[in-house]
């Protein structure tokens, strides 16, 4: 029997193949991310449609679902040598900005690089910490910190809708604010401190020496009408989509995501608000090094974003978004009064006082909360102005050890289990002499 030759062979299997008969393995990309599933399916399936359209090619994308901070474990574990993913999307910019410092994400231009502004609010929107470099990653949406209220609610209980974050501190909201306590949430403690720039008295820059001591009393005084500080930040949205609190603090996503579900539920900024952008890169030794840059020019570029904004603001100004999502430019790039950004505002100084806010309002408000609602529930039935002004200036006291301003926080000492200890007994002897002084 006359065997077949090897090049006839190599010919018959490429027309086998050209035909149609087999399929040709798909690309692959891995994803790693903090996302919720529903989110990041919507951005991935176009994706995969786009990347046939764009290429010729299949794609399969597999994910790996974690929470941000193990995200970033993930990524300094691996130290570029055989990551188990490609891009890292989604998990703050602190943990993206400690992946820069150790260069463990590649440097990429994306596509669509100019239809992504450098700063919203003085944060930073895509790495440019390398003068003439390509960024690391760029901020896939923005997220801000603001008001949920339930409609149904606030009607039943005769209680106005929340317009600004000075409305909260009115007595008629006395029981109705549900706010997660800045120990247990990150974006508990970062709504907190954008108030404490928002009402400082800086005026063209914000320094160590600016007062905040008008925000410190605003949070004081909202805290009274808090009828519970849960001990999750999505606590917070769920006992207002629930009907368990009125109002809630929280950050913007939360919010939208029951609005896609409950036409009772609403969301304010308050007027004012920091930028918390949440990043894309491509991780240092990805496999798939070609697909990953593909994603970026996807996820930042209009079509993804467009996608992005169903659920979150876009960060490219070109991209739409959906009814219920604040954008924060036109489509020229310019800022608009739906994401009221603050300014000025100092991203550093707001990082230098973190833990420092985190740690007394949790030990002189939250550890007292019982009896701080006994004195502000003394305050709002009072109607002796002159009784009414004496409680207030004891009840706004701050703790002996800060002096209004931003050094002050900067200063606590909030790993002291002393200075602990103290605050907490400050503060409830200032809430019981607030009281006292109200009645």
């Amino acid at each position: 029997m006359k065997k077949t030759p090897v090049k006839l062979l190599i010919v018959l299997l490429a027309v086998y193949l050209l035909s149609g008969c087999v399929e040709a393995p798909a690309d692959t990309l891995v994803i790693l991310h903090p996302h919720s599933s529903d989110f990041a399916s919507h951005v991935i399936d176009g994706f995969k449609t786009w990347y046939k359209e764009e290429t010729g090619n299949d794609i399969t994308v597999d994910t790996i679902e974690k929470y941000s901070g193990d995200c970033w474990t993930d990524v300094e574990t691996w130290n570029g040598t055989s990551p188990e993913a490609d891009v890292w999307w989604g998990g703050g910019e602190y943990y993206f900005e400690q992946a820069r410092s150790a260069e463990l994400l590649v440097r990429y231009k994306v596509a669509e690089d100019a239809n992504v502004k450098d700063s919203l609010g003085g944060w930073h929107l895509k790495d440019d910490s390398e003068a003439n470099e390509d960024p690391m990653w760029y901020a896939a949406a923005i997220s801000g910190f603001g008001i949920i209220y339930n409609e149904e609610y606030l009607e039943t209980e005769d209680l106005d809708i929340p317009d600004e974050w000075e409305d909260l501190v009115n007595y008629t909201y006395f029981g109705h604010i549900s706010m997660c306590d800045p120990d247990a949430s990150g974006s508990t403690v970062a709504a907190v401190k954008q108030i404490l720039q928002y009402m400082s008295d800086a005026t063209t820059e914000v320094t160590y020496d600016t007062n905040v001591t008008e925000g410190w009393q605003y949070w004081l005084q909202l805290s009274g009408n808090v009828g519970t500080f849960t001990t999750s930040s999505s606590a917070v949205p769920t006992a207002v989509a629930e009907g368990n609190a009125g109002v809630g603090i929280c950050i913007d996503y939360y919010a939208l995501d029951k609005m896609l579900t409950d036409d009772n539920i609403g969301f304010t900024y308050g007027g004012a608000t920091t930028v918390s952008p949440d990043p894309a890169g491509i991780i240092k030794g990805a496999a798939n090094l070609e697909a990953a840059k593909k994603f970026m020019d996807y996820l930042i570029g209009t079509e993804g974003q467009t996608l992005v904004g169903d659920y979150r603001t876009p960060a490219n100004f070109k991209a739409d978004s959906a009814d219920h999502v604040p954008k924060a430019w036109d489509s020229s790039g310019t800022p608009t009064t739906a994401f009221p950004a603050i300014t000025p505002f100092s991203p550093s100084l707001d990082g230098a006082i973190h833990s420092r806010v985190e740690a007394v309002y949790t030990n002189y408000i939250v550890k007292n909360h019982a009896k701080a609602t006994a004195a502000w529930d003394a305050i709002g039935k009072q109607s002796d102005a002159t009784k009414k002004a004496n409680a207030l200036a004891i009840y706004n006291s701050l703790p002996s050890d800060c002096n209004g301003t931003i050094s002050g926080f900067r200063g606590l000492k909030y790993n002291d289990p002393t200075t602990i200890s103290k605050w907490q007994t400050e503060g409830a002897t200032n809430f019981d002499a607030a009281k006292t002084a109200a009645t």
